[in-house]
């Protein structure tokens, strides 16, 4: 075996200059690639892990690591012997021949028999998870419970009732004393009970069956008690005024063709042909189409004022649609629907006006 070189350097992934005029060699501790440079130019060299190159002397001039890691050897050619990578330690510090004779007499199945190390790992890691207690007990967790065990919070409220001795609380002979005074409850599960005399003047069976036969004999679908009102000194809302007051009326509605064809300027035209009269104060809703788009403005006439004002801003109602304005209205007002009409157009206007009373 060839002796340790007296030259010996590491190059990874770098360049390294040859200046000396002895053998080089190279050995790839892992897959490298290399480019070796001589006199004739430079060459790129695929090195498997753990094969040597030898160069004579002073035939390369520089090494550069590609990828890989490799190391320089100077002075000896490099003799490939396999089992060298695996002596990294001195033989002294082995196991000396007596001692494996040792282990040898123990060891009687074959090795591949036994449990191997991806096994034992996959044990450990389950075992490193076990936890102990102080006193190296083996801690656990209930996972599910099949018995029923009691649970620290029934326990806990069981110890929160017990705040006296149990030798303070009433014997079994002292209960069973009372349970023989304990009458059978009733059908319904109640303790019957007799009236031995009556200080407070409960009601009497024959007052209560008067007071029954004063009852209607049966109630309402929803459980409630029927009763007539014969007469009202309060003045309630009856059913007439009640339907009167709430029912819309409606007063007026109209189909109209406002033709403005030969008109040279936009017409205010009216819908109904005379203003409707509202007979009583409330809220008045007016309800419109137009099949074209148009300007719309209501007119109320009160007393010796007339009101003319746009609806819905002043803006144009979109055509073919239905649209609602409801206004507060005052008995005897005088109201009509004016819209106006582009010169040269004719618009079809439906308006109703319906009155709710307040």
């Amino acid at each position: 075996m060839a002796e340790v070189p007296l030259y010996k350097r590491l190059a990874t992934k770098g360049r390294e200059v040859i200046n000396a005029s002895v053998m080089v060699s190279i050995y790839a501790k892992k897959d490298s690639i290399v480019i070796i440079g001589t006199r004739r130019g430079e060459s790129r060299i695929s090195i498997d892990n753990g094969a040597i190159l030898n160069f004579g002397p002073s035939y390369i001039s520089t090494v550069y690591v590609e990828s890989g890691e490799i190391e320089l050897y100077y002075g000896e050619s490099l003799i490939l012997l396999p089992p060298v990578g695996n002596v990294d330690v001195p033989l002294s510090s082995r196991a000396s021949e007596a001692t494996l004779s040792s282990i040898d007499s123990k060891i009687d199945v074959s090795l591949s028999s036994r449990a191997s190390e991806a096994t034992l790992s996959a044990i450990r890691a389950q075992t490193d998870k076990l936890t102990f207690d102080v006193n190296s007990f083996l801690r656990t967790a209930l996972a599910s419970d099949e018995v029923g065990i009691a649970k620290e919070s029934t326990l806990s409220a069981i110890l929160g009732q017990l705040d006296v001795a149990l030798s303070t609380r009433a014997s079994e002979a002292t209960l069973s004393s009372i349970d023989g005074k304990i009458p059978s409850p009733t059908i319904n599960g109640n303790m019957p009970v007799a009236i031995a005399e009556d200080i407070v003047n409960l009601a009497k069976e024959t007052t209560l069956q008067a007071v029954r036969d004063r009852l209607p004999a049966s109630l309402t679908a929803a459980g409630n008690l029927k009763t007539a009102l014969q007469e009202d000194a309060v003045g309630l809302l009856k059913e007439a005024t009640f339907t009167d007051k709430m029912s819309p009326t409606l007063l007026a509605e109209n189909l109209a063709t406002l033709d403005n064809s030969a008109g040279a300027a936009t017409a205010a035209m009216d819908v109904f042909a005379s203003n409707v009269t509202v007979p009583d104060s409330g809220e008045l809703v007016l309800q419109i189409a137009l099949d074209t788009a148009a300007v719309v403005k209501l007119r109320i006439v009160r007393g010796t004022n007339t009101l003319e004002y746009y609806i819905n801003s002043g803006n144009s109602l979109a055509a073919n649609a239905w649209h609602e304005f409801k206004f507060n209205v005052l008995a005897n007002d005088a109201v009509n629907v004016v819209v106006e009409v582009p010169a040269g157009a004719v618009i079809t206007a439906y308006a109703a006006l319906i009155l709710r009373k307040r």
